[in-house]
Formats: structure tokens, sequence, C-alpha cells
């Protein structure tokens, strides 16, 4: 997916250039416009101007040019106010004209990471994405990322919008179990665009009306808001309060009530020009409660606190899954969303399926990765998803510091540093399965599956590391590489990716090299993926 305005690829999250281009889309005046405000008549616009010998333009107030301190700011920020010689409306090639079904909520430290997480991981659900603010207010906070729900095919129009809303129902329930979407705070599911408040109003009432039909006797409709931003709450909830239903003649009314005592939830998205509404009953939310992930949730992933202290180590997940590093999530969400480690059936996670299960796991059991060895790897989380998720029979786990106690015994542990592993790597895996009865790696040639590295060092460092071990990959062996920056500045940082990204290309495939920064990778470093040339 790519920005509408640049095309430039989400991935790309090692420089800030796209949130410096959104603000000066929105912060600087088009030269058009100040051309025409030049143009215009200063006396005439005070009302002094009598028209003779008068070489400015005579224009009404809704013609004129919008005002710049509007456009910039936002409401109540020209001092001018009601007064002001300009109109207060954003320019028109501001304004939102997007359909979008659902709208997802989130921090904006994530706004080059979450567009390319949902493509890879919902890509079956989502037909296009765009990226937007709230106007003026929580200008640099929040963001909001607009969804539009891919049509399902070879359905009547009518069927259609039936099945959209399923798949937004489940697309919606399996956001709010998903462990690496911390940075959502809210999701909104949306039913109608208009251009104000009013709009959403009008639609609202009709909605109730609809909805009161189905009530036995006269009642009113109590109903809660959600809203992004969290400003236009109050504003629509005191717009809507006491307003007569549409279509019913018992003397119903809208009432707001607190999230416990409401019957339904209005959800209001104001992005640039646009104002999004939708209307669901409490009951059919994905999630119950106030500001926490995904709009509530009183039952949260066992991962989400894990994911946050890196100090803590325990088993989580109904005892099943070991967390031994914050680290751990990256590797973790990477064999998810890409096949770079593991050729992984596509299933219903992931978008497409069709292979019964037997031929899933055989085609796992043909292309996981035998033997691969962990760079950097202390205290062994890395090393713990190798061995357990995907499957290796053997991980050289190598690093100086120790390792966390419970790892399982795939995991062979070179306490030396990288350089002195090389030679070791080939001996160690030799002794390891001999001992098992497996079959051991040939005395010469290539022998290594995967390559993994997450070590703390400058780019350079960590491409000359990966080159060390290039001879002992297979054709077709796998290379996961995190790149942090240890360059220094900005400037240097970037120029030092580009440099290692290059090399990495000479000597993998560069097809198959991808650089993405996961939504468990630090602000300053991204992880590059390739494969040994065939």
């Amino acid at each position: 997916m790519s920005d509408p305005e640049s095309g430039r690829d989400f991935d790309h999250a090692t420089d800030s250039r796209l949130h410096r281009r959104k603000f000066e889309k929105y912060g600087q005046e088009p030269k058009e416009d100040k051309e025409r405000r030049m143009a215009l008549c200063w006396r005439h616009m005070m009302g002094s101007c009598d028209g003779s010998a008068c070489e400015g333009l005579h224009v009404a107030k809704e013609d004129r040019p919008p005002c710049a301190v509007y456009v910039r700011e936002g409401d109540g920020a020209c001092k001018w106010g009601e007064e002001c010689f300009y109109p207060h409306r954003l320019r028109d090639d501001m304004i939102f004209s997007f359909e979008c079904h659902v709208v997802l909520q989130y921090m904006a430290s994530h706004e080059n990471r979450l567009g390319s997480y949902l493509k890879d991981v919902y890509g079956r659900f989502i037909e296009d994405m765009r990226m937007a603010r709230a106007h003026g207010k929580n200008r640099f906070a929040d963001r909001a990322l607009l969804i539009r729900m891919r049509q399902p095919t070879g359905r009547s129009s009518s069927s259609s919008s039936v099945c959209v809303r399923d798949e937004e129902r489940e697309f919606v329930r399996r956001m709010g179990e998903d462990p690496v979407l911390k940075c959502v705070l809210r999701c909104y599911r949306m039913g109608h665009r208009g251009p104000s408040l009013d709009t959403a109003a009008a639609y609202c009432q009709g909605t109730f009306g609809a909805f009161s039909r189905g009530m036995p006797g006269p009642t009113d409709v109590k109903f809660r808001v959600r809203a992004y931003p969290k400003s236009m709450e109050r504003e629509f909830a005191e717009l809507l309060n006491g307003k007569p239903l549409v279509g019913e003649e018992r003397g119903e009314k809208v009432a707001v009530a607190s999230p416990g005592d409401a019957l339904l939830c209005v959800d209001i998205v104001g992005v640039e020009g646009t104002v999004y509404c939708g209307v669901h009953q409490i009951n059919s939310l994905p999630v119950e409660g106030e500001d926490t992930v995904m709009g509530g949730g009183k039952e949260k992933s066992p991962y989400m606190f894990a994911a946050r202290d890196s100090s803590r180590v325990e088993l989580v997940g109904e005892g099943k899954d070991l967390v031994v590093s914050r680290a751990q999530f990256k590797l973790a969400e990477l064999a998810k969303r890409s096949d770079i480690l593991l050729p992984h059936p596509v299933d219903e996670e992931g978008g497409g399926g069709g292979e019964k299960s037997a031929l899933k796991l055989q085609r796992v059991e043909q292309n996981r990765p035998r033997c691969a060895v962990d760079i950097g790897a202390s205290p062994g989380g890395w090393s713990y998803v190798l061995a357990t998720q995907l499957g290796c029979d053997a991980v050289v786990a190598v690093d100086p510091g120790a390792l966390h106690a419970s790892l399982p015994d795939s995991i062979i542990h070179l306490a030396v540093k990288a350089k002195e592993s090389v030679s070791q790597i080939r001996e160690v895996i030799t002794q390891r399965r001999k001992t098992k009865g497996a079959l051991v790696p040939p005395s010469e040639g290539p022998f290594l599956d995967a390559y993994v590295c997450d070590m703390n060092c400058p780019t350079c460092d960590s491409v000359d590391t990966f080159l060390l071990f290039r001879e002992l990959m297979v054709p077709g062996g796998a290379a996961v590489i995190t790149l942090k920056n240890f360059d220094g500045g900005a400037q240097q940082w970037r120029e030092g990716l580009e440099k290692a990204v290059e090399r990495l290309k000479s000597v993998l495939d560069p097809s198959s090299v991808r650089m993405l920064q996961l939504m468990s990778n630090g602000t300053e470093e991204v992880t590059v993926t390739g494969r040994i040339p065939s």
C-alpha cells in the first residue's frame, strides 16, 4: 500500500518526510490563493470603498480564499472570528471524499507501519486505505486510518452489502484479538458520510427511529457517543440529545446515557471536511468499555503486558508461550506476516485458504528451516521463536551473554563473539545431532537454512557480520537482519541504511530483499529480509 499523495510505500518508515509534507500541505497557503488574496480590495472588505478608480477586486466573502489561520490551526485560532474578512472553511483540495467502512484511531508514532501490517496480515478483507487526521485539533497526536472493505465477487448488490457487513465484523473481531495492534486505540464502524455534524445527526435520527419501531411502547432511545477527535463527543451529544425520532409519532426522543445504560453507540469520525457516522447496538460491538485497546475490552490478550515489559519473563497464552524478551515479538510478527522464514500455508488469518490441513502440514514439514543461527541472541527470544514457532531442529545462539534457563534443548548456546563462532557452528551442530541420532550436516559446503540477527551495532557492522556466514547458507536460505541507528543523526542513519541495503542486495536475491518497520520495531530500527540466490 502506498501513500496516495506520493506513491511511496508506508514500509519506508526511516525518514519523516511524510510527516513534514503533510504539515506543509496544511500549513502553507497555495500560490494561487496568495495571488487572489493580493488582488482583493482591502477597502471593500472593510466597507469603505466607493468603487471609483479602484483597481482591486470586489468579491463577496464566501467567494474569497479561505482564512489561512483557520486552515492551519482549526476552529478558534483566528482572533477575528466571525468578523474575519475571509471564510472559515477548508480548501477544496483538503476535503476528504473517501468511502470507508472502518476507521482505526491509532498512535501517530505508527503512522508508517500500520498500513503495511494490515496489508500483510488482513489483505483479504481490505480493498483500499487512506490516512487522515482531525482538522486543527489533535493535529500531531492520534491519526485515523480509513479502510474500505473488499466487495464480495459474484453477488448481487443487495447481498454484497450484507456480506461486507459480515466481513467487517469479522475483520474488527480479529483485530481486537491481535496482540500486535497495541497502537490501535479505537475502532469505529461507519455507515454514513456527510459534510457536517448536522447531516450525521439527521442520519442518526432516522436510524434511531427505525430501531425504536421494534421496541414495545413509547420509550426514549438511549445512546452514547464515541468520536475522533474526542472533542466532538460532547458537541454531537448536545446536538442530538432531546431530538425527536424520525418516523415515530409516539413522542419518543433521543437521550444521552452512560455506556452502561445506553442501547446504541454512535461512532463519529471527523477528518478534513468530512464527517463519518455509524450506529450500532451495544451488544453488537466487538468489545465493550471505554478508552482501551480497540475501543474497550474486559479480556485483553495476555501478550499485551508482556510486550511492554522487556524485563518480565513468564508463561502467557495458557502456559504455551514463553516470553523471554521484548525482541521476541519482532520475529514472531515477521513469521505471521511473511513467508521469508517459513513458507507457511495461507490460512484464514492471512487471507485466502483452500489447502486441506494434511497438505498444509506436509508443506510446512518440507520447507521449514532445519538449521539456523541467531547472532546477538541473549537472552534467547529469537532463538525461542525459531525453535518452537518455526520448528528448527537446531538453533545456534551466538552471544557472550547468558540465555534464559527455560529454552528448549534444540537451542545450542555458543558464548563467543560472532567472528569466533563461524568456525565452530558446524562442529557443535554435528555433535548435537550425533547424540540424538539425527542426520548430521555435511563436512563441507553450506548447511544453514536461516540467519537471523538482532544485534545492537552500526548498520555496516550488521552487514559485515552477515557476510561472514554467507558461505555457510544453502541456496534459498533466509536472512533476517535488524538494522538499528547507531550511526548518529537522522541523515547519517538514512545514508548508512541505504548503503547497507545495497550491500545486502549484492549478495542476496535482489527481488527477495524487503525492508520494513515492524510494529514491534523501535522508532529508529528497521528489519531487512531476503533470500540466498538459488
